[in-house]
């Protein structure tokens, strides 16, 4: 709820901004501990739905026809968050998401298992590609989590816990080189989207704000 409610505020206070957010779909894995353990799937939906309404986040969430809207056809709607989630039977069910895979081409998450950018989903109608930048494991070496994880794996001989390097990862020269290759491969489209965990390390939002300055020509 927290997390919504910034959003709401970060859109109200820059109307000619837009947000998207993706929603990973975990929300059918019920629990005792969350109290969903007996839930069916159109609970979880509505539960969602009333998430989304409760923290005002619905009247700023804008819901496709058949294809990407324009910034001119977003502004006079006055919505500017688009709400993405990877399950239609949630976004069938929803005045306010959109099927992720019905909009967006997408390159496998782990580069190093595909380092050709072959894509987990493609459509020749979809107009916008997210490029997954990720290593092997999504636990970073230099946080307290990783060096914690590695400590335990020692004591117990439990095998070995793979961390990653986000600094390298998501650094310039493996950002750039990940960025050329899925366009030497797949000249048909254009990377749109960085995804990568861990956003605050490394180099991202610079590519992103050079990479977009590029596209259109801006010195």
């Amino acid at each position: 709820m927290g997390l919504f409610k910034t959003l709401v505020k970060l859109a109200t206070d820059n109307p000619k901004e837009f947000v998207i957010l993706k929603l990973e779909n975990y929300l059918n894995h019920n629990s005792k501990k969350n109290g969903t353990e007996n839930n069916k799937l159109e609970d979880n939906i509505a539960a969602l739905n009333k998430l989304l309404e409760e923290s005002g986040l619905a009247q700023k969430a804008y819901k496709f026809s058949d294809r990407w809207p324009t910034l001119g056809e977003l502004r006079h709607s006055g919505k500017n968050i688009i709400i993405f989630i990877d399950s239609p039977r949630f976004s069938i069910n929803s005045p306010y998401l959109n099927d992720f895979k019905n909009y967006v081409n997408q390159t496998h998450w782990e580069t190093a298992k595909l380092a050709n950018c072959e894509m987990t989903n493609f459509s020749p109608k979809n107009t916008v590609t997210e490029i997954g930048i990720n290593g092997e494991s999504s636990i970073p070496s230099d946080r307290i989590e990783g060096k914690i994880l590695i400590l335990v794996n020692k004591i117990k001989k439990t095998g070995v816990v793979q961390t990653s390097n986000y600094a390298v990862i998501n650094g310039r020269d493996n950002v750039m080189k990940r960025i050329a290759t899925c366009i030497k491969n797949n000249p048909t489209i254009q990377p749109t989207i960085l995804c990568s965990d861990y956003m605050e390390i490394g180099d991202l939002n610079q590519i992103a704000s050079e990479y977009n300055a590029s596209l259109m020509n801006i010195k």
